[in-house]
C-alpha cells in the first residue's frame, strides 16, 4: 500500500530555509505572494500524482508531521492501511532527521527506500 504525504510548502515559490519550532508557524503574509495559483496546483496533483475529484481517496489536513502519524495509525487499527507500507512525500524540502521524533516511527512501521 502507499500512502501520499503531500507538504504544502511544496506548492511556495520561495521556501523558508530558518530554522523554527514545530509549534510556532512561519507568518501567511511573508508568504501569501509566493503561492501557486489554484489552477496550477490542480493540475500537479492531477497530472503527477493521479488524483481527481470524480476517484477520492481518504485523506486528512494536518497542521504538524506528527499528526499524519496517528492518521495513520488510525487507518491501520481500522484495517484500511496495512504495514508496512510506502510512503511518498512530496515537499519543499526535507523534514526527516531535524530532531523530531518522525525517525523513530519509520523506523518501527515503514520501510523506507529512496530512488
Amino acid at each position: 500500500m502507499k500512502v501520499l504525504d503531500l507538504d504544502m510548502d511544496y506548492f511556495m515559490t520561495e521556501i523558508a530555509h530558518t530554522p523554527f519550532s514545530c509549534t510556532e508557524r512561519l507568518e501567511e503574509d511573508f508568504y501569501s505572494e509566493s503561492v501557486w495559483k489554484a489552477e496550477k496546483i490542480r493540475s500537479f496533483l492531477e497530472d503527477n500524482l493521479g488524483l481527481s475529484q470524480k476517484h477520492k481517496i481518504p485523506g486528512r489536513i494536518v497542521s504538524g508531521h506528527n499528526e499524519a502519524l496517528f492518521f495513520w495509525e488510525e487507518l491501520i487499527n481500522g484495517k484500511k492501511l496495512s504495514d508496512p507500507f510506502d510512503v511518498v512525500h512530496v515537499d519543499s524540502h526535507a523534514d526527516l532527521g531535524l530532531g523530531d521524533a518522525l525517525w523513530s516511527f519509520f523506523a518501527k512501521c515503514v520501510s523506507y527506500t529512496s530512488d
